[in-house]
């Protein structure tokens, strides 16, 4: 959220900024902002990777909504 869209690997649609930011011990997939992306990244070999299932954002009042919309999944 503090990084600007220029640099901000969820806004990336290519990968370009895939490596930004990322700490040495595992590597993290972004998500997308509401829209499909396909990127490229080489990730380092020998650290975890930790990606998204499901990117959502909203509302702290939009909780209840996706909790019971996950609940039938």
């Amino acid at each position: 959220m503090t990084e600007p869209e220029s640099t901000n690997p969820v806004a990336d649609q290519g990968g370009r900024a895939c490596d930004r930011n990322q700490p040495r011990d595992v590597w993290f997939l972004a998500g997308a902002f509401g829209t499909r992306a396909r990127r490229t990244c080489n990730a380092p070999d020998g650290v975890l990777i930790a990606f998204p299932l499901l990117n959502r954002i909203g509302k702290p009042a939009d909780r209840a909504v996706f909790m019971s919309a996950a609940e039938g999944w």
